[in-house]
C-alpha cells in the first residue's frame, strides 16, 4: 500500500493517494492543505480540534498525543504505514484511499481515519490501549 518511499520532490508523501484524498476533504471543508504536513494527519487534526469526532474523555489526551505524533513524525512513510497497515494481516489494510472516497463529508472522512487509528492502537502490542470507538456528535 505505501511500499514506495516518498520522492525527493515529495518528502512528506503527500502525493500518496490517501493524502490526496485527505487534501480533497480539507478543501471541501474550506481548509487550505499545508504542504509542510501530511494531508491525512492534517485532516485528523482539523477534525479532532473541531470536535468532528467525539471520544470517551478518558482517552482524549492519548488520541490527541497520537495525532501530534503522526503529524510530526520524522519519517512520513513510517507514520502513514503505522496508521494504515494491519500488523495481523498485511493483506487487509486498516485504511485505504477508497475508505476516504466513500465518506460523504469531511467529518465522515475524519471518523474513518480515527476508526483506523483506534484499530491500530488496539492492535499495537506495545500499548495497553482499550478500543474507544469514535462517533459523531449528534
Amino acid at each position: 500500500m505505501t511500499d514506495s518511499p516518498p520522492s525527493k520532490n515529495d518528502p512528506l508523501n503527500n502525493d500518496h493517494p490517501l493524502n490526496q484524498e485527505a487534501a480533497r476533504w480539507l478543501k471541501v471543508a474550506g481548509v487550505k492543505p499545508d504542504p509542510d504536513l501530511q494531508y491525512l494527519f492534517q485532516l485528523m487534526r482539523w477534525g479532532f480540534d473541531r470536535g468532528e469526532v467525539v471520544f470517551d474523555p478518558r482517552y482524549h489526551d492519548i488520541i490527541d498525543q497520537n495525532v501530534d505524533m503522526l503529524l510530526g513524525y520524522p519519517n512520513p512513510k513510517a507514520a502513514l504505514d503505522y496508521l494504515c497497515q494491519n500488523p495481523e494481516d498485511p493483506e487487509c489494510p486498516l485504511l485505504e484511499e477508497c475508505d476516504l472516497q466513500q465518506a460523504w463529508s469531511p467529518g465522515r472522512a475524519v471518523e474513518v481515519a480515527f476508526e483506523a487509528l483506534d484499530m491500530r492502537l488496539t492492535l499495537d502490542p506495545r500499548l495497553k490501549y482499550p478500543p474507544i470507538y469514535p462517533f459523531s456528535p449528534g
